[in-house]
């Protein structure tokens, strides 16, 4: 309980040193779906949003969760960052998608953002910010994705980084419950930086560091196994932050995509495709492979590949072909085997018996050409009587 209160405690001073944003004039109130993979959010002129409504696929009903989201800047390689705010275009747009535009320093910002269901996983939220620079010199930048959610109607999560591709972070509530509709976002464009990337961490701690301007130690809390992911266990009042850098030439353009993915309590198993059965064999009974290539129409008791004159299985053939070296026994059709080589090139030549369990085979000669078998050599077996 002491705990608890001096976190409580750090939370509240945190947040009159480091206040929310301010919310833009007016938000605009983007939809999707009806039942089952339906969400209503509230998203302002940057891209900010913070509480929404959600019916995740699946058996768990409608409910309205906290999430803070935002996007915080900084103009420079240090120093102190804002969160994206001030003047901006009124948002218009329909339900499902909202344009708008912002100036910040010398750079332009168009953002589009979009929410579609994906039925039967959820609700992806796209904004991608259109960065132009209008000045007459290079403008080095970054941006940084921020996410505060409370999931599960608690405020104790686990989750953690996987690197994909596409990266992507994850928090979901304390215990991965039916009650749970985790929370997925990716930060794409510029460059991602191999160090100062991202860090998981306790609230309030991420946002401290992006508005003071600390780097990221690529690190997640709780994580003793260095996996990634949370500790089981360890779940905590868990918060993200994600690190884009951008170089923009005067007059040029670049894009920030961040992606928010509502999921669903009931994560689909995919269903693996069915293994196709083995190809039936092309030979029949008499069918062969002689000297003088292939014989049609088959004749009983001629030289050919196995007892009684039946003929290779294609899956030998296969495999033959594909390995071209490739020694090895293989069952016939009726149970004989095969003890072959590949030689190497068309000159060399090899020897191959086919011999059933009363061994009738009487010796002899054929030349398998390689074309007929698709391979490069030729082969010597022994003669199979009808026996």
């Amino acid at each position: 309980m002491i705990r608890r209160n001096v976190a409580l405690v750090v939370a509240a001073l945190a947040l009159l040193v480091y206040p929310a944003p301010a919310r833009a004039q007016g938000t605009f109130a983007l939809a999707s779906g009806a039942g089952d993979g339906s969400i209503s959010v509230d998203v302002d002129a940057f891209g900010a949003f913070m509480n929404y409504s959600y019916d995740p696929p699946g058996p768990l009903g409608p409910q309205s969760t906290f999430s803070e989201s935002n996007v915080a800047m900084r103009i420079g390689p240090a120093g102190p960052r804002n969160w994206l705010n001030g003047a901006a275009s009124p948002v218009t747009g329909t339900s499902t998608s909202c344009t708008s535009t912002f100036t910040i320093g010398g750079l332009s910002f168009k953002l589009d953002q979009t929410i579609a269901t994906v039925l039967p996983q959820g609700v992806m939220l796209t904004q991608t910010y259109t960065i132009t620079n209008t000045s007459a010199a290079t403008i080095d930048f970054d941006l940084v994705r921020y996410l505060h959610p409370h999931l599960g109607g608690g405020i104790t999560m686990g989750g953690g980084r996987f690197a994909g591709p596409p990266e992507f972070f994850r928090l979901f509530d304390k215990n991965n419950s039916p009650n749970t509709v985790p929370l997925e976002i990716t930060g794409q464009g510029g460059t991602v930086p191999a160090t100062d990337r991202f860090e998981i961490d306790d609230f309030p701690r991420i946002d401290m560091k992006i508005l003071a301007g600390t780097a990221f130690n690529n690190t997640v809390i709780n994580d003793a196994n260095a996996d990634g992911v949370i500790d089981a266990g360890m779940e905590t009042h868990a918060t993200i932050g994600v690190r884009n850098t951008f170089s923009i030439a005067a007059g040029a353009s670049d894009t920030y995509t961040t992606t928010t993915f509502f999921g669903s309590s009931v994560t689909p198993t995919p269903t693996p495709a069915p293994t196709p059965p083995p190809p039936a064999p092309t030979g029949i009974e008499g069918s062969y492979i002689g000297s003088s290539g292939l014989q049609s129409p088959a004749q009983e008791g001629t030289f050919g590949l196995g007892s009684r004159g039946a003929s290779l299985p294609c899956p030998a053939c296969a495999q033959a072909q594909a390995t071209p070296t490739l020694n090895g026994p293989y069952l016939l059709n009726d149970g004989s085997l095969v003890v072959y080589h590949v030689p190497p090139s068309p000159a060399a030549k090899e020897e191959a018996t086919v011999a059933d369990a009363a061994d009738q085979s009487a010796p002899g000669r054929v030349l398998i050409p390689a074309v007929a078998l698709g391979l490069a050599g030729a082969l010597y077996v022994r003669r199979h009587g009808i026996g």
